[in-house]
């Protein structure tokens, strides 16, 4: 290291024209290759009750950019959590769902620039999701740990390289406290696991901090570039960790990185990528006059010392007391809101309807803006509930799409499969919510999406038919797009059929066609009774016996108790399954088979009789089959409170 530092010194001291900082958000110089890989990229610009840290999407941006691009990872191994999307329940399941997938011959990098701090124990450091009280208990609760960390990945610990760009001493880049009333910490070097990798942005008791020239959170931008090919100055187009952290450590005078683990020397990246001329600009440093620092008005020149002191003490006093009344007022109002809303929400998570949205409602009327009076003064009441409740009361108003309503359905346990045949009946638990078409997808719908109507009997008001398992499988996609949410489904075109892979599986918050679990769930509707809302066939359901062979228009029988028409009868729906045994042991959120030759459809149609019209039948289809009895309806996870 000490070549490098000669050199990169010299260079730090020749002149005074400022850096001319590279644009990263081209594709890296080097050679792609497919990596099994994962990543994890949190970037936290803007915090609900903070301030964020400047350009850190923009970071966050290029950092995708070379996962993707430079390495060669599917987008389906790269998850980026900016903003209100990095809360605390979504950073744990990207956690678990990428340390759980991790390949044996792969990485899991996590990338996160926002805020830290040290918790109580002053060993652990911890990240601070989105949704991060300014009062320093509840700001202690909700950090993320790396003991949280390590555990939510596993055995992934040793293949895993962090990167913070943060300081973990509770300030922001600007030396300020987070909160006003949160304790003066000197901050750690944290490590996750003894056996991952961590590469943090500073030193104990430096600060994390900006690039004069362009802004940027500096040690994520730095390091970047690194890998990209600026720290290869052996010119062996090879960098590794250790290279790149050398190279951060030279060119950031204010902050010193470090790096801890077993994969500081691995080979990481293969770049040619020429670094800019490592010059800036030494400003001058202007002394801060002492008396600048007082403020203005307390600091009387015909007061005695003795006076003075006596009158700052009984201000102090003074502040104590209100401080302590603002406290108390607050800590009952919280732990009212607290118990009022798990009442709030135990009631509103039984069933979406307008006695639902009221409750809700009603909670926000009375907490969304609470306020206190103290000696005169009126301070706002922070309720961490109010954001939940928000949240809840925007489910709880359902979407419609082209003419086609969605209900919310709360995820629970039911025995799944025919309850008169043991061997086929098991028990099923479904942990997420979410929205279902209460009808299959009319013709309309599919039209405004899809540009076109394959439907042999044609109606806005009739189910589409005459689509394959790809084309529910595309239209869920393009519905996606169209409603601006993520894609669920990677479709690959190959020259005998589609390659389709569900990467996120039930955790993917775009449209998608229901499991089969998740349509007999639905279909059962905590009711007995063989088929969709009971067992008076004739008033649930079109089949060959009452329906003169024909389609016909949507929502026409009764609905089940979930508000869901249809699922017996009129068309068989497309759902994701392989068609084969059911997989017992997968008894939360089941996908089905790994693989297989068939898919599954559900429900019966005009063009069949009784018995596959009931809610536990089940029965294969090649997925390029096409038929005008034939159709699907779509789901959609609802995200979790």
């Amino acid at each position: 290291m000490g070549g490098l530092a000669t050199m990169l010194m010299g260079v730090w001291m020749s002149t005074a024209e400022a850096v001319d900082w590279p644009d990263l958000s081209m594709p890296a110089v080097q050679s792609t290759q497919k990596s099994r890989d994962r990543a994890i990229i949190i970037a936290l610009e803007e915090y609900e009750s903070m301030e964020g840290v400047r350009n850190a999407t923009m970071n966050a941006t290029d950092w995708h950019s070379y996962f993707t691009t430079g390495l060669g990872l599917p987008e389906s191994q790269v998850s980026v959590l900016t903003n209100a999307t990095a809360s605390q329940m979504r950073i744990r399941k990207e956690f678990k769902r990428h340390g759980r997938r991790l390949h044996q011959d792969g990485r899991l990098w996590v990338i996160y620039i926002g805020h830290g701090l040290t918790m109580f124990d002053g060993q652990q450091g911890a990240i601070l999701p989105y949704y991060t009280s300014t009062e320093p208990k509840e700001m202690y609760a909700q950090a993320i740990t790396t003991t949280d960390m390590a555990s939510w990945i596993g055995k992934s610990d040793a293949k895993s390289i962090f990167v913070f760009d943060t300081a973990f001493n509770g300030l922001d880049r600007s030396g300020r406290p987070l909160s006003s009333s949160f304790p003066t910490q000197a901050g750690i070097v944290p490590s996750v696991t003894p056996r991952s990798t961590v590469i943090s942005a500073v030193s104990a008791e430096e600060n994390a901090g900006y690039l004069t020239e362009n802004s940027r959170p500096a040690l994520s931008y730095v390091l970047l570039g690194a890998l990209r090919g600026w720290s290869d100055t052996d010119d062996n187009g090879w960098m590794t960790l250790l290279e790149a952290t050398e190279y951060a450590d030279m060119v950031l005078g204010s902050q010193t990185p470090t790096i801890q683990g077993r994969l500081r020397r691995q080979k990481i990246s293969q770049a040619i990528e020429e670094g800019p001329a490592l010059v800036r600009e030494r400003n001058d440093i202007t002394p801060v006059d002492p008396m600048s620092l007082v403020p203005e008005g307390m600091l009387q020149d015909d007061v005695s010392l003795d006076a003075l002191l006596e009158e700052l003490q009984q201000q102090r006093t003074y502040e104590v007391q209100i401080q302590k009344e603002i406290d108390a007022q607050v800590s009952s109002i919280r732990q009212d809101a607290a118990t009022n809303w798990k009442k709030v929400k135990s009631f509103a998570s039984t069933r979406v309807d307008d006695p639902a949205r009221v409750a809700v409602y009603a909670f926000l009327r009375e907490y969304q803006d609470k306020a206190i009076q103290v000696q005169g003064q009126s301070f706002t009441v922070d309720i961490p509930e109010v954001q939940l409740a928000q949240q809840l009361l925007s489910q709880l108003a359902v979407p419609t799409i082209h003419g086609v309503e969605f209900t919310w359905v709360s995820g629970g346990n039911f025995e799944m499969g025919n309850t008169q045949l043991s061997s086929l009946k098991h028990a099923v638990r479904l942990s997420h919510s979410f929205y279902v078409s209460t009808t299959e997808v009319t013709q309309q719908m599919y039209q405004a999406v899809m540009g076109e109507n394959p439907s042999t009997q044609q109606g806005d008001l009739y189910p589409v038919t005459n689509v394959s398992w790809f084309d529910a499988i595309r239209f869920a996609n393009a519905l996606s797009v169209f409603e601006g949410l993520e894609q669920c489904y990677d479709i690959t075109d190959r020259s005998s059929a589609p390659e389709v892979s569900f990467p996120l599986g039930t955790n993917c918050l775009g449209y998608r066609l229901p499991t089969e679990a998740e349509w007999e769930f639905v279909a059962r509707a905590n009711t007995p009774g063989g088929f969709s809302g009971g067992d008076r066939l004739s008033r649930l359901a079109w089949v060959d016996s009452n329906s003169e062979g024909e389609v016909h228009f949507v929502a026409q029988k009764s609905a089940n108790e979930f508000g869901v028409y249809d699922m017996s009868g009129n068309v068989s729906e497309w759902v994701w399954d392989w068609y084969g045994e059911y997989q017992v042991s997968d008894a939360v959120d089941p996908l089905g088979p790994g693989e297989g030759t068939y898919r599954v459809q559900r429900g019966g149609s005009v063009d069949t009789g009784v018995s596959p019209a009931r809610v536990d039948s089940r029965y294969p289809v090649e997925p390029s089959y096409t038929s005008p009895f034939q159709g699907f309806r779509v789901v959609r996870t609802v995200p979790d409170l």
